[in-house]
């Protein structure tokens, strides 16, 4: 009986042995060559595959699709400020302002806006002398805070802004201002260009501190001490985050059940691009990664006239 068991042990060992070598996950070697040491805008650029992993994910190098920013969250978007107002009766004066704060713990009574530390951004505004929806222009905020505080924002720092309002009544002037906050806008502008709306004067969520004191809608924000002995009144808004860019995204080009030697594509805009592949083979008894890198240099196409080849934004994947 034990010969003939290790007789059978010594026709399996050899199948066992093929089937676990079958299992094992495939290598996630992968190298990348081109063509050419550079393309023109609009040109294919066709990047050919050595190796054979069973997944890879495609980062151009453009904005957005940088494999170094793929777990980036971090990067700041700018934030601008923008707004209009319209101020009449009485003596016009600028006795309203525009400030800021990052340590404003967000209760709405006068103790705690006073105890905040407040950023007086006025001077970098237009405002009213008299004309209706006159322009402030546009102030990036995130520099102007650093620079009034001297320090650098974090992502954990909360924006608040502020309209605040001063003037009085006596014996020689029985009459206050009345301003009007036509319009605000907040925009963000990523590093990569793309600009975003958010907040305008619907959405600001503006809060008279004291309350009352600012008539608030979702058209404008009004303040007329009228015939009050003394007014002083804060229209806060809501608080804003210095927010992170999302990471940037890879393209999903090919998975284990997919065969592919080479893949194109087009850039269109002029520029030295670090293209990036993360390939990678996992099985249930194992696996492994890579991160193949290559640079692309992409120039202006040519003049109408010359010879270049044409197309838009494409993306190809093809065998050999």
């Amino acid at each position: 009986m034990k010969l003939k068991n290790y007789i059978l042990m010594a026709v399996l060992l050899p199948v066992l042995l093929i089937s676990c070598a079958k299992d094992k996950a495939p290598s996630s070697y992968l190298a990348v060559s081109l063509d050419k040491e550079e393309y023109a805008v609009g040109d294919k650029v066709v990047f050919r595959f050595s190796g054979k992993p069973d997944n890879i994910v495609f980062y151009s190098g453009e904005p957005g699709h940088e494999y170094q920013y793929r777990n980036t969250y971090d990067r700041f978007a700018k934030l601008y400020f923008s707004f209009s107002t319209f101020v009449r009766y009485g003596t016009i004066q600028r006795n309203i302002g525009l400030l800021a704060s990052v340590d404003f713990d967000g209760v709405y009574e006068l103790e705690n806006v006073q105890n905040a530390t407040w950023i007086d951004l006025s001077d970098s505004f237009v405002w009213s002398e008299g004309a209706d929806r006159v322009p402030s222009g546009e102030l990036e905020l995130n520099s102007a805070i650093e620079e009034k505080l001297g320090i650098s924002l974090t992502q954990q720092d909360r924006l608040y802004l502020a309209f605040h309002y001063t003037d009085y009544t006596d014996e020689t002037r029985t009459r206050q201002n009345n301003w009007i906050v036509r319009t605000s806008l907040l925009e963000s502008l990523s590093p990569f260009g793309e600009r975003n709306t958010e907040a305008e004067m619907k959405t600001f969520g503006w809060v008279s501190v004291p309350a009352g004191k600012w008539t608030i809608t979702t058209a404008q924000i009004l303040i007329d001490g009228k015939t009050a002995p003394e007014s002083d009144a804060w229209a806060i808004s809501g608080p804003f985050q210095f927010g992170g860019v999302p990471a940037d995204e890879g393209v999903a080009l090919k998975n284990i059940s997919t065969v592919m030697d080479s893949y194109t594509y087009v850039y269109s805009e002029p520029g030295e691009y670090k293209a990036v592949f993360e390939s990678s083979s996992w099985w249930y008894t194992g696996g492994s990664s890579s991160v193949t890198q290559i640079d692309v240099k992409i120039v202006p196409a040519a003049e109408e006239g010359e010879n270049s080849q044409e197309g838009g934004n494409s993306q190809e994947g093809g065998n050999e």
